[in-house]
């Protein structure tokens, strides 16, 4: 499924079940702009348009404050976040701590929601949620900081409604959002994560371009359920795509949940999104953006 930035360089940052292939990035599957490689009914896709804005909400509409009262999280703190793969830059880092309610910081993100979309700081996280009581719609985040194309991201993301949804993170995206699937954007790297109860934690690589969607890799990552926390490494470097996901609380993986080789070489900025169901929620926290990875890709 797919689900949505901001003007470029002024402002950015914004956060699935196919079997296609894993490892190895196998045959990649294009497909058209309207179409959807997802399996849940996400709205149909065409062609973004950089510097495009988001034509499909009306202005009334966007916001970042809270829609609704947000509940504590009901579990401890995760465990302290992995270490860079190699000396690299720190572009970006956050770590949202302050109770809240409040706003993710405005000197390292651009972050907006749309329709009952909401994003904010609340007990010390950066939550995108999706109102109980509203339609389906998005929040996303991008970040202002670009990686110079290489780039390494460590981020938590913790389930923090009954709903189900996809939260997106993309990277070597050129901090454009699409028109018509605003938590996307113009063009970048970008995995998917599903979290849908009880369907596992399904992940899709897509290269977006022009409007054109291609799926690079698919796979399964740790399932997550309401409350549960799970770490995100997601790397691109060179020529290569990859990302794993572990639960908090285990060692991290020696594999690749996804890896894939890629052709597309744009400005690094970051960017997270979530989409779907009424009562969707997620949290991020612990964020690190590293860039000009010395990481050896082999």
């Amino acid at each position: 499924m797919i689900s949505t930035p901001r003007s470029l360089l002024a402002s950015l940052l914004v956060v699935s079940v196919l079997a296609v292939s894993c490892s190895g990035g196998g045959s990649a599957v294009s497909s058209s702009p309207e179409a959807s490689p997802t399996t849940n009914s996400a709205p149909q896709q065409s062609p973004g348009t950089s510097g495009g804005g988001v034509t499909t909400t009306s202005p009334d509409s966007i916001r970042s404050s809270p829609s609704t009262t947000l509940a504590p999280p009901s579990t401890a703190e995760a465990s302290p976040p992995p270490e860079p793969t190699d000396s690299e830059t720190r572009l970006v880092t956050e770590s949202f701590d302050s109770p809240g309610p409040g706003t993710w910081d405005p000197a390292d993100f651009e972050a907006e929601a749309g329709g009952s979309g909401s994003v904010e700081v609340q007990f010390d996280a950066g939550w995108m949620t999706i109102d109980p009581e509203g339609s389906s719609e998005w929040a996303r985040a991008a970040s202002l900081a670009s990686s110079d194309t290489d780039a390494e991201l460590i981020v938590s993301l913790t389930s923090r409604g009954s709903g189900f949804g996809s939260a997106f993170i993309g990277l070597r995206t050129d901090g454009e959002w699409q028109d018509a699937v605003p938590y996307m954007p113009h063009r970048g790297l970008v995995v998917e994560y599903e979290f849908t109860p009880g369907t596992g934690g399904g992940l899709t690589l897509y290269e977006l371009s022009g409007g054109a969607t291609t799926i690079l890799a698919t796979g399964i990552g740790p399932e997550l359920p309401e409350a549960e926390t799970v770490w995100i490494r997601f790397q691109v470097v060179g020529t290569t795509a990859r990302l794993r996901v572990w639960h908090d609380g285990s060692p991290e993986p020696d594999t690749w949940t996804l890896e894939s080789p890629v052709t597309l070489a744009v400005d690094g900025f970051l960017t997270l999104a979530l989409r779907d169901d009424p009562g969707a929620a997620v949290s991020w926290d612990d964020l690190v953006l590293y860039g000009d990875s010395e990481a050896q890709v082999g």
